[in-house]
């Protein structure tokens, strides 16, 4: 894992480039985002199988999650979001550095930093990808899609179903999934998979159908 990150860093600076302006208002260096971006690097080399996800470029499944994490550090307030922030530069430090077989205290140490920093971004690499079952799904928010997307940790039934639909999804449907997933505007998922606006909702309600009706026919197997 630690040489595909390598490989692709490219996107991370790339992805990290197009939020530098809004970065630089927010007295935020390019390094932190950057920090950020590898967080999202590291989770979709972790979750990406290029078997079950019909043999889509990597690039195309780990930019939305690269730009979702970053804009996840910049869209914060107030303390909370400080300590969260500071959570997440920490974060991407120990990737950086690959010091996940140290005990938390050498870790803050190496880092110089507080310990429960340490804590805190070790949780948060735990559970925030690999501990996701389920993901409310869909544009309309008073009735969103249940759309298991984020597999779990643990290989059970329901990750294997979710990845077997996935593999069912062209390319664009699933950069438009992936996108949705990390709070991307439909206007962005329209950029990028070369569609109207006003057809991105359509598109997910869509794949959002399909998915109840597979796992329906799953439920019935």
């Amino acid at each position: 894992m630690d040489e595909m990150a390598r490989t692709h860093m490219r996107l991370v600076y790339s992805v990290a480039n197009k939020f530098n302006r809004s970065a630089q208002k927010l007295h935020v260096d390019f390094d932190d985002l950057v920090g950020a971006g590898c967080i999202g690097l590291v989770a979709a080399i972790k979750n990406f199988d290029p078997e079950s996800f019909n043999n889509v470029q990597f690039s195309t499944y780990a930019v939305p999650m690269i730009s979702g994490e970053i804009k996840r550090f910049l869209n914060g307030g107030g303390a909370r979001a400080i300590r969260a922030k500071d959570m997440i530069i920490v974060l991407g430090k120990i990737y950086k550095q690959n010091l996940f077989a140290y005990s938390p205290d050498e870790i803050a140490d190496i880092l110089d930093c507080k310990l429960y920093l340490v804590f805190d971004a070790i949780k948060y690499n735990k559970f925030t990808y690999m501990s996701k079952d389920a993901i409310a799904f869909g544009v309309d928010e008073e009735r969103p899609i249940p759309l298991e997307l984020m597999l779990s940790h643990e290989q059970d039934d329901t990750s294997a179903h979710v990845k077997e639909f996935l593999s069912t999804l062209t390319e664009h449907e699933l950069t438009a999934v992936m996108m949705r997933l990390n709070d991307a505007l439909q206007r962005e998922i329209s950029e990028v998979i070369g569609i109207a606006q006003s057809q991105v909702s359509r598109l997910l309600i869509r794949i959002g159908n399909r998915f109840k009706e597979y796992m329906a026919g799953e439920a019935m197997a």
